[in-house]
């Protein structure tokens, strides 16, 4: 039985820390615990590793992490010239500060230097940096959606992707040559500071990251009235994640006054009010809709209504979330049909709120991208004018299980869409390859609530979605018109 024997290993080895050996002698006589925990290994491929946190092999912990990380090390070396760096980034999860400096430490144990977040980071923002700062990777100590127990470990490549089944494959390789046990102690992140292989990403990089977002979507926001933009309400959840600094900096940025949900805000790895915090799921909207539908004390502003600096009160029309990490988001909209039909049912009241689904959300903002971006030359073009001959066709993506709505818009337009497998890695690497040729890239989306605008970053990005999102309602509310009824 190997799993017994693994566990024997673990709790005879010297070096195993009080904690995790307190954690395995109070499990010494539940065999199947012990088989769940030891029966195999977690395994690592292109999302990663991603479990429960606890003692185990087949759990997250600082030797899991130490033994993926030397791996990582192991394959960086052979694969790059030196001198080279890796960006560390971590979200709120409460194990994720502890294992990002595991990280940080077992790179500068291999005379790697490492670039660490000070402080929890969105996970586009760990992408970008891994750029900006020119380094051969990135890890990103997350687990995304997962419920609050567990934890997990992303790669990136130096372009800003995720890394790709080669590249998977042969880091795995590394892996699973590295014992758990390979090495007593690491420099403490103090000494690895001393000796230059550590330097911190402080709030300078936060607010360059959101500059950049910002840039992004300004001729979005300029095609959108400042006054429509000021009096649009919105109401906020980060959903206990990384994203509420993030989401409320950026949608001032962009002129709009929106609320919060004061309870899912700011970052709590327990997640306290929420299962699950998976926007895709409409019970992860459940709170909000709560705060915005009854007149509560805190939350949306004080209930149903969002009050602007100017004194102008107005019920809340879109409510944004997004997930803890930040790369994803998604959104519920105000539904008066829905509240009246239910009030005239006898039903009960739903708040007056619709959930929208990834792939709705993903034909919206494409409608409302090529409207900007090409209605005009478009309905010139129909008439003979060659000014669009004269601009590339520009690279749209998505994954092929993603809403086929998207390719029907762009070909309105005369525009293809290139579909990926599933995982926005294959989006990220294709528009690295259109970069790569001088393509210009305009609007990649998959199913699962990712969507990307811009060349500042390679993967998905949920703050860059929200202020997108924000902008296209805003739009279509000065227009007299709303997401639902260009739905229909």
């Amino acid at each position: 039985m190997i799993w017994r024997e693994r566990f024997q290993e673990w709790l005879s080895n010297p070096w195993l820390d009080p904690g995790t050996r307190e954690e395995l002698n109070a499990i010494a006589a539940q065999e199947d615990e012990i088989k769940n925990r030891f029966g195999q290994m977690l395994s690592f491929g292109t999302g990663g590793l991603r479990g429960p946190v606890g003692a185990g092999t087949n759990r997250i912990n600082r030797y899991m992490i130490r033994k993926v990380t030397q791996g990582l090390a192991d394959w960086l070396l052979a694969e790059t010239a030196a001198p080279f760096s890796v960006c560390v980034g971590f979200d709120a999860r409460t194990d994720s500060p502890g294992f990002a400096a595991e990280t940080a430490a077992v790179l500068a144990a291999n005379g790697i230097h490492a670039h660490l977040f000070e402080a929890a980071c969105p996970t586009p923002e760990l992408a970008y940096a891994v750029r900006r700062m020119r380094a051969a990777a990135g890890v990103m100590i997350t687990a995304s959606h997962n419920p609050p127990g567990d934890n997990g470990y992303k790669v990136y490549g130096p372009d800003g992707v995720q890394i790709l089944p080669v590249a998977a494959h042969q880091i795995g390789r590394h892996i699973s040559e590295t014992p758990f046990f390979w090495r007593r102690s690491f420099p403490a992140l103090h000494e690895a500071l001393q000796q230059g292989l550590l330097t911190y990403l402080t709030q300078e990089m936060d607010q360059e990251y959101l500059a950049v977002v910002g840039d992004a979507l300004a001729g979005y926001a300029a095609a959108v009235p400042a006054e429509a933009r000021q009096s649009f309400p919105i109401c906020l959840t980060a959903l206990h994640g990384v994203g509420g600094y993030y989401l409320k900096n950026l949608l001032q940025i962009l002129g709009f006054e929106p609320s919060v949900v004061n309870e899912q805000i700011e970052p709590n790895g327990a997640f306290p009010t929420l299962r699950v915090p998976n926007p895709e799921n409409e019970a992860a909207f459940a709170f909000a809709i709560d705060q915005c539908r009854y007149g509560h004390r805190r939350g949306c502003g004080g209930g149903h209504r969002s009050r602007t600096r100017n004194g102008r009160v107005t019920e809340v029309q879109m409510i944004l979330a997004t997930d803890p990490d930040a790369d994803r988001v998604a959104c519920a909209v105000r539904d008066y049909v829905q509240a009246t039909d239910q009030s005239q049912s006898g039903q009960s009241d739903a708040g007056g709120f619709r959930v929208l689904s990834g792939n709705q959300i993903a034909a919206l903002l494409c409608d409302f991208i090529l409207t900007l971006e090409y209605g005009s030359s478009y309905s010139r073009n129909k008439t003979g004018s060659s000014s669009r001959a004269l601009r590339p066709e520009p690279l749209l993506a998505k994954t092929f299980v993603t809403t086929g709505l998207v390719g029907a818009i762009a070909q309105k337009y005369g525009l293809s869409v290139l579909e990926t497998p599933p995982g926005f890695k294959y989006i990220g690497a294709a528009v690295e390859k259109a970069a790569q040729r001088g393509r210009p890239f305009l609007f990649g989306c998959e199913d699962s609530c990712g969507y990307l605008i811009g060349d500042y970053v390679r993967d998905k990005d949920g703050i860059l979605g929200a202020g997108l999102l924000a902008l296209a309602a805003a739009w279509h509310a000065s227009r007299g018109s709303s997401f639902l009824e260009r739905l229909s």
